[in-house]
């Protein structure tokens, strides 16, 4: 769920971004901001699921991080291993760490001094899952939890830890793998497609696919047999483009919709990464096929470049609505059209505010800190891969 500025060259992806955490956000008003029983909800529910945002979320970020991880693994002089290794890890450590651990340790005051009302959920709860966030190992709280929105305002914090525990594995599979990449994936990506008895409990924190799915899509990329797939004829026609975007993001976001979904829950899941991929594959040829007027444009490339910062901190801000309301919106009765309009509204104001602080006080102060260390890291892989360019 990173962004940076190898990716943000290609703003298609970055839409996709955009629509990826709009998506996670609105799924999660319920129960987090407004009560989860509101016929609305019922209604939206039965044609709209917006946690496929987060499998678009994870196809982009194996694409992205294949495009630079696999030039400079495969085929890589032996040496140049551990240099590579040290730098793309620092880079991730230093794009989302910090953000991370602040909201952690916000949410966790917020859930000792400011939870009059209980948003928060307990302090207990919180605590466990931070712990288990700091440690990469926060999708584990997710096993045999039946309803883990009860468990506090972290609970998201579980497909960070799976993007991170991808991370550290992904350069061992790729050096692994070096002969035959593509196999190695595809077999993976099987592997996670098997019923496996007794696994049932395991699929959901630790589903992989979409990861790989783009993985393989940036290894296509990398070796040049994705060229003559470009969808030109979409860049062709003005609109086209933006046309496939609203077609594939309303099948991504209602293929878990109860009144349409005609297979398992899993299987739903699976269909979801494909369909990513399937977005992901049109962005990724960087044609401006999401260009539609440039006003909007720069909102949703705005937004996609805010995406990890807005993907933070919704859920804490949502209960801290609905304390604020709690303590100070007295006047209007719960579960009223007045109360639901005041906490949307203050929920819009407080995310934005919130997003924007995240994005520069944290995100890019951080980078700008740690530049110097990155590019001494930079310089020591570079002059590892020397060899291997010359030979």
């Amino acid at each position: 769920m990173q962004t940076g500025a190898s990716e943000a060259r290609i703003s298609d992806l970055q839409v996709l971004r955009a629509v990826a955490v709009l998506a996670v956000a609105v799924t999660h008003l319920r129960g987090f901001l407004l009560p989860g029983d509101l016929p609305f909800f019922g209604r939206l529910h039965a044609y709209f699921s917006g946690s496929p945002g987060v499998d678009l979320f994870m196809v982009i970020s194996g694409f992205i991080i294949a495009r630079r991880l696999i030039p400079e693994i495969i085929g890589a002089q032996p040496g140049a291993f551990w240099p590579v290794v040290a730098h793309f890890w620092a880079r991730r450590a230093v794009r989302l760490l910090p953000a991370a651990w602040c909201w952690l340790a916000l949410t966790l005051a917020l859930a000792i001094g400011f939870n009059a009302s209980g948003a928060f959920g307990a302090f207990s709860a919180n605590l466990s899952w931070a712990v288990k966030a700091v440690l990469l190992a926060a999708n584990f709280q997710y096993v045999g939890v039946p309803d883990p929105s009860a468990l506090g305002a972290l609970s998201h914090y579980w497909s960070l830890s799976l993007e991170e525990q991808f991370y550290l594995a992904l350069p061992f599979v790729l050096l692994a793998a070096a002969a035959r990449p593509a196999t190695v994936l595809v077999g993976l990506v099987l592997l996670q497609c098997l019923p496996l008895p007794g696994l049932e409990l395991y699929w959901v924190p630790f589903r992989f696919t979409p990861l790989l799915l783009g993985v393989l899509l940036g290894l296509g990329q990398v070796r040049g047999g994705l060229a003559h797939l470009a969808p030109t004829f979409l860049a062709a026609r003005r609109g086209w483009g933006f046309l496939a975007l609203l077609l594939g993001s309303g099948c991504l976001v209602t293929l878990l919709g109860s009144s349409l979904q005609f297979v398992s829950a899993r299987e739903a899941n699976f269909l979801a990464a494909w369909c990513s991929l399937l977005l992901v594959w049109l962005a990724s040829y960087d044609l401006k096929l999401f260009s539609v007027q440039p006003w909007v444009d720069r909102l949703l490339v705005g937004l996609g470049d805010r995406s990890y910062a807005l993907y933070l901190c919704h859920m804490p801000t949502y209960c801290l609505c609905r304390e604020l309301l709690h303590r100070f919106g007295g006047d209007l009765a719960p579960r009223s059209e007045a109360h639901v309009a005041t906490a949307l509204v203050l929920a819009v104001a407080l995310l934005a505010a919130f997003t924007e602080l995240t994005h520069r006080l944290i995100e890019r102060r951080w980078q700008r800190a740690w530049a110097p260390g990155l590019a001494e890291l930079g310089a020591r892989k570079q002059a590892a891969l020397r060899p291997s360019a010359g030979g």
